[in-house]
């Protein structure tokens, strides 16, 4: 019944919007072409094409192209990225083959990912609205000099919406539905921009069903849950010289279950039970996250700039990370109801000073300070009685964390602009205090400061102007965070407990890659270029890894993070996108369009090879993705597209000896897949736009290496945006 109301409410809504267009006919108007821009390698927006680092920018009208319910749904084809999810309503970006605390998040450049972030895959990514995004910047390599630790496989920078001056008031509704969950999502908009100031605010609920996988799979359960939340956005232009801008977003994800915890249905083919056998029972009898709430903000001040000075910025910024856990392991009658909640407060300068061709020196500094409040009771299932346990908390209550750095990059131009060097140095200081004493006597209190001085050098030629050419060696480093220090834990290797004395991941990482742009000439066209692409092969090598060994304490088998291992993760990332021009004339078609003025057509393709190896063990290394290939075809005449896409994933058999315990990954390996799909849209006029993406056309039965649910079935995914 609930379905069936489900699906007359969308129904009668899209209904609804297409009537009153039926009887229209609207000429499509020719779009300009957009350059992409990019921010995070510079802290200022460049052309991509003139930046020395591998990375991929998916823009906002892209992004939505794939209707989303979440940030990691629009990842899934993007060049040397990948999405694991380890329960509905959770995504972890990897990004050459690292994930969780070893790839910084951040938003505007501003930290994300904070002290309390877990180790290996996590949900944060999830807690991020995707209405908030103005566009998604994946950058492959260390970034440390400019952003700090754990940007050791990269970093992920989510560049929000921005306020539109002079846009007038343009208030907005949004409906979406998707059919593998029975997923709906509303969105109400209410931008506005006058001269001197502009922006806007965003409300959003969400409600989603049991995810069904393929035709083998069926409904899995322990997969529905709900979310809301708030985005508001401000600009103000105090001054000539002088803007604010404002950021907010809070978002609360409700009732997400650890999927793989609470269900016979796990992740791993070999265990689903079949006649009776598999999996007897569940890990956990319960294992869910009942509220997690995420709040950020940031208040930014920006100068123009005066002489040398080209732009000033200073930010302020809060981030508040709520996270609620009740567990119930099988065969107990306790019920562990545990939270923490990490605040961090932080100050952000950067300028940019313009010396001319001889040297442009991005500098600046960030202080960020964490502070983390946590408790945990203990509830009899039988009596109802509370027993308080704060000694069994996830971290000691009042543990924080101190995190400086101050940096300068240079871009150096030599031989008239043919050559460009970019060196950078970085400074940095944390220091961590927890009292870990209060889970046992037995453990030393934390009181640890780590310094670390890293640095990069980039050099790129010029020697044509559609042609690159780079080679960049660079230093990343991850000091331990409080999560490291002083968690104490249950983890799928078995109860962990903190380490005081850990030291500091270092990653070294060389790649050399060129980037290829041919510029489209053809007046009349709307392409934005006539040929883009870019190559790279990497080496990053790991010192001092943080793994987690087994050990005794007290008398009993634990688990605790040590510094043992070396890596080393290799591959290549190959990217290239042609929009069809002038080869029309080869068989007597003009050369300025497809099949009317105005409109264009893109054939893109991307590739991703990865492999890990930890040195010291001579094993491979954990969580390495396999071999990724992406393809498909864009069609745009004016409001229209249409986009033909399919996504190959290789089997993964080279497992850590860690993931061979793990239900999340199949046995004797992860087995590889193809699915195919289809995204398309109609903007007939300024006021309503529709989307639509299907997903697994053929209904196919696949698993994302380490996930612990199943993909979709074949999932049709509708949405209708209607603006005054």
């Amino acid at each position: 019944m609930a379905l069936n109301i489900r699906l007359t409410a969308v129904i009668l809504t899209l209904g609804g919007l297409s009537a009153p267009l039926a009887a229209q006919e609207p000429k499509p108007a020719e779009q300009p072409a957009e350059r992409i821009v990019i921010e995070a390698p510079s802290r200022e927006e460049r052309d991509p094409f003139e930046m020395p680092d591998a990375f991929f920018v998916l823009g906002r009208e892209p992004f939505l192209r794939f209707v989303p319910e979440d940030l990691g749904s629009s990842m899934s084809q993007l060049p040397g990225a990948y999405i694991q999810r380890t329960a509905a309503g959770q995504a972890s970006p990897f990004v050459r083959g690292m994930t969780g605390k070893q790839l910084l998040l951040t938003i505007d450049g501003v930290r994300f990912s904070n002290a309390a972030f877990r180790d290996g895959p996590n949900q944060y990514f999830a807690s991020i609205d995707s209405l908030f995004v103005e566009r998604i910047e994946v950058l492959r390599g260390p970034f440390s000099v400019l952003y700090g630790s754990d940007a050791l496989g990269g970093m992920v920078n989510v560049v929000t919406r921005r306020p539109q001056m002079n846009g007038g008031f343009h208030p907005g509704i949004i409906g979406q539905y998707t059919s593998a969950n029975r997923g709906l999502r509303g969105s109400a908009d209410l931008p506005f921009g006058f001269s001197e100031f502009a922006g806007y605010a965003t409300v959003t609920k969400s409600d989603y069903d049991n995810l069904t996988g393929g035709p083998s799979i069926g409904e899995q359960p322990f997969t529905g849950y709900d979310d809301y939340s708030f985005t508001n956005g401000l600009t103000w232009r105090l001054a000539a010289d002088w803007t604010m801008d404002w950021r907010f977003q809070h978002k609360t994800q409700r009732d997400v279950f650890r999927t793989d915890k609470n269900t016979t249905l796990v992740a791993n083919p070999a265990l689903l039970p079949l006649d009776g056998g598999g999996n007897p029972i569940s890990q956990d009898a319960l294992n869910i996250f009942p509220a997690q709430d995420d709040t950020f903000s940031t208040v930014t001040f920006r100068h123009s700039g005066f002489d040398v000075v080209d732009s000033l910025n200073v930010t302020l910024m809060y981030h508040r990370m709520n996270e609620e856990l009740h567990r119930i392991p099988q065969g107990s009658t306790t019920r562990r109801e545990q939270f923490f909640v990490d605040q961090t407060f932080g100050v952000i300068g950067s300028a940019i000073l313009d010396f001319g061709a001889a040297s442009r020196i991005t500098t600046g500094f960030d202080l960020y300070y964490d502070t983390i409040e946590s408790g945990r009771d203990d509830v009899n299932t039988t009596t109802g009685a509370v027993t308080e346990n704060d000694a069994r908390a996830q971290f000691p209550d009042g543990a924080n964390y101190l995190a400086f750095g101050m940096y300068a990059q240079d871009e150096i131009m030599l031989m008239d602009g043919w050559l460009e060097l970019r060196p950078g140095v970085r400074f940095s200081l944390f220091s961590a205090d927890a009292e870990t004493s209060k889970f046992s006597p037995l453990l030393d209190d934390v009181s640890e400061t780590f310094t670390d001085v890293t640095g990069a050098l980039a050099v790129m030629a010029h020697p044509a102007p559609w042609i690159t050419p780079t080679v960049s060696i660079g230093r990343g480093f991850r000091a331990p965070n409080l999560d490291d220090l002083s968690a104490n834990k249950a983890t799928g290797a078995g109860n962990e407990i903190p380490n005081p004395d850990l030291e500091p991941e270092e990653l070294i990482g060389i790649q050399a890659g060129a980037k290829v742009r041919f510029e489209n000439e053809i007046a009349g066209s709307a392409a934005p270029e006539r040929f883009s692409g870019d190559a790279y092969y990497f080496e990053h090598l790991m010192f001092d890894a943080i793994v987690k060994t087994p050990t005794i304490f007290d008398g009993a088998a634990v688990v605790q993070l040590n510094n043992t291992n070396r890596a080393r993760i290799r591959g290549w990332e190959a990217s290239a996108t042609w929009y069809v021009g002038p080869e029309l004339a080869w068989f007597g078609l003009s050369p300025e369009y497809i099949f009317t003025p105005g409109d264009s057509l893109a054939v893109w393709a991307n590739a991703t090879w990865t492999r890990g190896d930890d040195l010291s063990a001579k094993m491979p290394f954990s969580r390495i993705p396999p071999f990724i290939a992406n393809a498909g075809m864009r069609y745009d005449i004016g409001g229209v597209y249409i986009e033909p896409s399919m996504q190959l994933m290789d089997k993964q058999d080279r497992y850590a000896p860690a993931n061979n315990g793990d239900v999340r990954f199949a046995q004797p390996h992860t087995p590889g897949f193809t699915i195919y799909n289809l995204a398309a849209g109609w903007r007939p006029n300024e006021h309503w736009s529709f989307r639509m993406a299907i997903n697994n056309i053929t209904d196919k039965n696949y698993q994302i290496l380490g996930s612990g649910v199943f993909g979709s079935g074949t999932d049709a995914r509708l949405s209708a945006e209607l603006r005054w």
